[in-house]
């Protein structure tokens, strides 16, 4: 399942480049690294920390790395 979601959000990245909603030089497999690792440290601020800014500093964080400003 794990393999399938990175396929499927690789794909959506590299439709994003291509669109102009990412640069050009965008590495789609890069972006599925950043974004499991945003939502990794998202379960383990929750889980481990109970953190209730964790879920603000993942959105932003996302965000930054799609350039989404203002998000």
């Amino acid at each position: 399942m794990q393999h399938h979601r990175g396929e499927v959000l690789g794909g959506d990245a590299a439709a994003l480049a291509h669109a102009g909603d990412l640069p050009g030089d965008t590495d789609p497999d890069q972006v599925v690294f950043e974004l499991l690792g945003v939502l990794m440290s998202l379960n383990h601020a929750l889980q481990l920390h109970q953190d209730d800014r964790a879920p603000a500093r993942a959105r932003r964080a996302v965000a930054m790395r799609l350039g989404l400003a203002g998000f």
